[in-house]
């Protein structure tokens, strides 16, 4: 029933809230491996790059894969961990929490400055793109565990699912999709106001952080992967995935929207199963699910009230199982411009009562009207007219502006990360923009990785 399933959310979501909770901030960051010499990369090398880490930089394996292979390290010093993101072919660090921007740079430049010699001397990179520019040639086989084999088979489900979804076909799209995410403690009291105000930034988000064009593709989009998300056995639900389509006007209607969202894999002992996704309030009011285990063999599942476990939201502004706020619609940046992602949403963040007024009547809104995802979608293509153009950079610049007296705020120097978002307003071309012009120069897609690989800016 609904409020079997509001309960059992509440707990899960709210009661980690705090009611002055310190900001911490913690950052996820994915990126693409390629082969330099633009063929399949070697997924034997990249194995063996985890294990370089146990072996000599104070690392412990915490996840193998079926076949014995390590998939995921954890640092011994401050528990930042290294893994391999659904596929063998993306590199994530997550990072443990720090109240300082500055503290995370410096760990990964440091993590940064092992990764990127050994793979250059082996003939391979990462780079600073949020689609791997070979998807097409890589053997995108997810990562052998439960998880992420299990995810591989949900997701091909929407090949028997009917035409009115009109979903696409890359449904291994999870292993050559990066993002750059952020997560910040917040309180309840501030968590409404601040899902609205950053739900009704998208648009310009869109534009500024734009950096995953399709390649080989026929989208005119510089961020495929909201294509990606929402037209996938993900979007099915639409409360699941993407952006708020309505403000919210307390934190109990957060909550209700949280029981819209899906549900779609459970786990009952060391089995994972998966099944045709349900609201969550759909999936406690049925007496049992048919369901089906990572090789496919059937099976009936009672709903449980520990099966939450495994359940997330993918909205663009997402309440997590930590009492965080995780801002998640970014695609991976430029490697000299990483840590943008982090210091525009926290500046916003601690300068929130001037992001509301900027907002109210917002020149933006009374023009282009208040549909967040058709806006969103409209401001990441590339045919913008010139109006268009000057007033989504308009809107960036002003939500830059506010960012950067935020963290001037704070006193750690961390407004320096938004450098490269100012040059992108200045120069009116964002990193899509930017890499699709490359490729019309004549640049190959292994000139144009190692572009976006230049880290020398990061300072």
């Amino acid at each position: 029933m609904k409020t079997i399933a509001k309960e059992l959310l509440e707990k899960a979501y709210f009661k980690k809230l705090k009611e002055t909770p310190i900001l911490y901030t913690g950052v996820e960051l994915e990126f693409p491996i390629i082969n330099l010499d633009g063929s399949a990369t070697n997924h034997e090398l990249l194995i063996n790059l985890l294990d370089k880490f146990t072996d000599e930089e104070g690392f412990t394996i915490t996840h193998t894969d079926f076949d014995g292979n390590t998939i995921e390290i954890v640092s011994e010093n401050n528990d930042d961990t290294i893994l391999f993101e659904c596929g063998y072919n993306t590199l994530e660090i997550a990072f443990a929490r720090t109240q300082d921007i500055n503290e995370i740079a410096k760990r990964f430049k440091k993590y940064f400055s092992v990764i990127q010699p050994y793979l250059l001397e082996n003939n391979h990179s990462l780079t600073g793109l949020g689609v791997n520019p070979f998807w097409n040639k890589n053997d995108n086989t997810p990562v052998n565990s439960s998880r992420y084999r299990m995810l591989r088979e949900y997701l091909l489900m929407a090949k028997n699912m009917d035409s009115e979804f009109r979903l696409h076909s890359h449904y291994e799209y999870p292993t050559y999709i990066q993002g750059s995410q952020v997560q910040f403690d917040i309180s309840k009291g501030q968590l409404t106001q601040t899902i609205n105000l950053f739900n009704k930034i998208e648009p310009a988000k869109a534009w500024l952080f734009a950096n995953s064009y399709m390649w080989d593709e026929v989208w005119n989009t510089g961020i495929s992967r909201d294509i990606l998300w929402e037209d996938s056995m993900h979007g099915i639900l639409k409360e699941n995935v993407g952006v708020y389509d309505h403000e919210f006007i307390d934190a109990d209607e957060v909550l209700e929207s949280l029981v819209d969202t899906a549900i779609f894999t459970v786990e009952r002992g060391s089995e994972t199963y998966y099944f045709q996704p349900l609201t969550v309030s759909e999936y406690f009011n049925r007496e049992e699910i048919k369901a089906f285990d990572i090789e496919g063999r059937e099976a009936i599942l009672v709903p449980d009230i520990n099966d939450l476990k495994l359940h997330r939201s993918y909205k663009y502004q997402s309440l997590t199982k930590r009492g965080t706020l995780e801002f998640r619609s970014i695609c991976t940046q430029p490697l000299n411009a990483t840590f943008s992602t982090a210091a525009f949403h926290l500046g916003l963040l601690e300068n929130l009562s001037s992001l509301d007024t900027l907002l109210n009547q917002y020149f933006f809104f009374e023009k282009y009207g208040s549909d967040i995802k058709k806006l969103r979608r409209k401001f990441a293509f590339f045919n913008l007219s010139e109006e268009e153009k000057n007033d989504i950079i308009k809107f960036s610049n002003d939500l830059l502006n506010i960012s950067k007296e935020g963290l001037e705020k704070r006193g750690y120097g961390e407004e320096k990360y938004l450098q490269d978002l100012v040059i992108r307003v200045e120069e009116k071309e964002n990193p899509a923009e930017h890499s699709v012009r490359l490729l019309k120069d004549g640049k190959s897609l292994v000139d144009i990785s190692r572009e976006f690989a230049n880290i020398d800016a990061l300072k």
